[in-house]
């Protein structure tokens, strides 16, 4: 390559074969080749002064960081040596360490790196002091809480009203001693509960095992003396069976057919987990935590509220809304999976609002978002099916905060309420464009049954008085014209009044009656209406012990002067659902201290439908 010079285009000259040019003219020269070695020779002294210089600075601090390195390898104590040794504190106490001013400016830097480690490691101590102390001050507190006692609010949303608090129990989480679960209440007494799983296996368990409501001890005792382990392990026993069938047989379906051993939907084509939802609760006031947290796991990541045909609005928002909101409530309203669920659903039912009175349509096509009625009343909404979601629908604006779910339903009872109807009896038809009842037809049994409990209990959940008045109103209608009693017992029962013509047939589905008059007696009809409770109580446990099986039928019939009643024709079958509405009469019954017989008399009746169980 020649070497030379070149014009660019700026007019500048450059050299041309890059730096190495340079380099060759200057080799040329003599002198500059001297002066050249000379300044290469002093560059490679000051540079190797620098370097020497930085490493002394700085070696010091690198020493400290890795002997830092292997004391946290060791335990808090090591860490927290700080002696003169192991972060190399110089000696400046003679004057024979400082040389000259280069040394004591290195001096001066290593000081500074060794408080800056210091300051390092005070901060780690202090930090973990802190930490120290938090964990003891919880010890202490969990000390203190299980010497005292375990009665925290479990966080169950507030009620309000006169009649609710006569009605409220004392709550209760369960504690430990001796190896025994027991129950302590406020008032400080026990009660005994089942012995504890393995704890190793309670130590696994993720979702909190809470005791529901219980009656005040002293009350307890009068009334029922000490709990039945036996029949209580029964009954859970009883549930577990069931459980296994279901989870074998239908995992995901709304129901399991036991003899066919396989699953079926009846919300819709493609169901909703119906069985799953509703025994949410169970299982956790049961203990039942594995099968609990498999089923909730379940629900919250694969139930879709996307299927084909229609769902009942009353039958998906008790069951499935009701089931997500009351395990949200058990498990301490922490566990937004299940609100989610609920709300999702929820807020696909606002659309059967969307009607010119109010009323809402009883049936929703979930996968075209679209309200509708079946068919055969297109117009007309059953009087239960749209009054039977308002506790759900208040416990869910509850909840979240969104009142729109609570206006909806509530307007339902206004629209209703405003009517007037005589004697509080409303029919069993309500159009959605007018908003008035139709077809005269009056029945606490289907299609209407709920309504009179539901406005009861909307009176006990919102403490607004003008539910009651409704109430007492239709109570009294159905003192007035419905109540009867057969021959030659004298049993209580409740007719069905169809275009003003009294028919004695009564549904098993009417025996939820019972404890609808024990919870609301109250004032000068306190007396009258717990007479009623318990007249209708006793009917319906002599459906069951007058029949061979020890099993109601659905639908008796009071037509007869020599047994009282019979079943009714084509109405033999049994389908668990009324067992539900005479359970919970006994319950409620039991609840504001009727007898102490009719809890006996309900183990008496679940005896027998435990023993008539299937394989499954």
């Amino acid at each position: 390559m020649e070497f030379g010079l070149k014009e660019n285009q700026g007019g500048r000259y450059l050299c041309a074969g890059g730096p190495s040019i340079y380099f060759k003219r200057l080799l040329l020269s003599k002198k500059r080749r001297n002066q050249f070695f000379t300044a290469i020779f002093f560059s490679f002294l000051f540079l190797s002064l620098f370097v020497f210089l930085l490493f002394s600075s700085f070696g010091g601090q690198s020493q400290d960081l890795n002997q830092k390195r292997e004391n946290n390898q060791g335990n808090l104590k090591d860490d927290a040596d700080l002696n003169k040794n192991s972060l190399q504190i110089p000696d400046i106490s003679s004057s024979s360490s400082l040389q000259n001013g280069e040394e004591a400016r290195l001096m001066i830097q290593k000081m500074v790196n060794v408080e800056k480690e210091i300051n390092s490691i005070k901060n780690q101590i202090s930090y973990l002091q802190k930490k120290l102390n938090q964990m003891e001050d919880n010890q202490r507190a969990n000390n203190n809480n299980g010497n005292q006692n375990n009665n925290k609010d479990l966080g169950v949303p507030s009620r309000r009203g006169d009649r609710i608090k006569e009605l409220e129990f004392e709550m209760a989480r369960p504690s430990i001693e001796n190896g025994k679960q027991k129950i302590v209440l406020k008032k400080g007494k026990e009660i005994d509960l089942e012995p504890l799983r393995d704890k190793e296996e309670q130590e696994k368990e993720e979702i909190p095992v809470l005791i529901p409501p219980h009656v005040p001890q002293n009350q307890m005792e009068k009334q029922l003396g000490k709990a039945d382990i036996k029949k209580r392990d029964a009954v859970k026993e009883a549930m577990k069976h069931a459980w296994k069938g279901y989870e074998s047989f239908a995992w995901g379906y709304d129901e399991v057919a036991p003899i066919k051993k396989k699953g079926f939907n009846w919300l819709g084509n493609d169901g909703l987990a119906t069985t799953m939802v509703d025994s949410l609760d169970t299982l956790l006031i049961m203990g039942l935590n594995t099968e609990y947290k498999k089923a909730r796991d379940w629900l919250v990541s694969n139930l879709q509220f996307n299927g084909s045909g229609m769902t009942s609005l009353m039958e998906a928002t008790i069951r499935v809304i009701g089931g997500f909101l009351s395990a949200y409530e058990l498990t301490g309203e922490k566990d937004e999976g299940l609100l989610g669920k609920a709300k999702e659903l929820g807020d696909l039912f606002l659309k059967n609002f969307e009607t010119p009175s109010g009323i809402p349509y009883s049936t929703m096509i979930l996968n075209e978002k679209r309200a509708t009625n079946p068919s055969w009343s297109p117009f007309e909404s059953p009087l239960s099916e749209v009054t039977t979601i308002q506790l759900e629908f208040i416990a869910l604006s509850h909840h979240t905060g969104n009142p729109i779910y609570k206006e909806k339903a509530l307007k339902v009872y206004d629209i209703l309420n405003d009517q007037n109807v005589e004697d509080g009896l409303f029919s069993v038809y309500v159009d959605v464009n007018s908003g008035k009842t139709s077809r005269s037809h009056i029945t606490l049994g289907a299609l209407g049954d709920s309504f009179y409990e539901y406005m009861l209990k909307v009176f006990f959940m919102t403490g607004d008085s003008k539910w009651e008045k409704m109430y007492q109103r239709s109570a009294k209608g159905i003192i007035d014209k419905l109540i009867h009693y057969s021959s030659p017992n004298k049993l209580t029962f409740i007719a069905e009044l169809i275009n003003g013509n009294i028919v004695n047939k009564m549904d098993h589905l009417v025996c939820f009656a019972g404890g609808m008059f024990g919870m609301g007696a109250k004032g000068q009809h306190k007396e009258e209406h717990m007479k009623i409770a318990t007249g209708i109580t006793e009917t319906c446990f002599q459906m069951y012990a007058r029949m061979k099986t020890g099993i109601a039928p659905e639908i008796v019939r009071f037509e007869t002067n020599e047994n009282d009643f019979h079943p009714s024709p084509g109405a033999f079958h049994y389908i668990l659902r009324p067992g539900y509405s005479f359970i919970s009469s006994k319950s409620f019954s039991f609840h504001v201290y009727i007898y102490n017989s009719l809890r006996n008399r309900g183990i008496a009746i679940l005896h027998v439908e435990i023993n008539t169980q299937s394989e499954i």
